[in-house]
């Protein structure tokens, strides 16, 4: 089947949603932004690069100018990046959609001031205690296909 034809029939518009993507500027996460910003998501970018970041929401906006995209820093490895990150996605009236993107696998691995090696605090600490703390904004669907 042709994927443009499945996701045209089996994605809806996700107009003044909020989506926050980690990882946002680099291969699958800038493609994932450009993919959302079609849908005509409004974009939260959690990244470590300001200056990416600047790039793709402005890549972005010359194409869909008609949403809204924010950049929040977030290093997965550095917790207090983390609690500075959800002091300011908190800040937002709801987050709709929280998509963790980011990750390593082939990195050195060292230890961390949390005692956790960077690859595990980066792939599952970090993100783990992201949603944890920002579930209460997370918003519930009010149609699901699950029942």
């Amino acid at each position: 089947m042709n994927i443009q034809k499945w996701l045209n029939k089996n994605i809806q518009s996700l107009k003044n949603k909020t989506v926050v993507v980690t990882g946002a500027t680099g291969g699958l996460g800038e493609e994932l932004c450009t993919k959302l910003a079609s849908l005509d998501a409004n974009l939260i970018l959690a990244c470590r690069n300001e200056k990416l970041a600047q790039n793709l929401k402005e890549k972005l906006l010359q194409k869909y100018p008609h949403i809204k995209i924010h950049f929040v820093m977030l290093d997965l490895s550095n917790m207090q990046s983390v609690n500075n990150c959800i002091q300011k996605l908190n800040q937002y009236n709801n987050i709709d959609i929280l998509i963790h993107n980011a990750g390593v696998y082939n990195v050195p691995v060292k230890k961390l001031d949390t005692g956790y090696n960077n690859i595990f605090q980066i792939n599952f600490v970090a993100p783990y205690y992201l949603t944890k703390k920002l579930l209460p904004k997370l918003k519930l669907p009010t149609k699901t296909h699950l029942q």
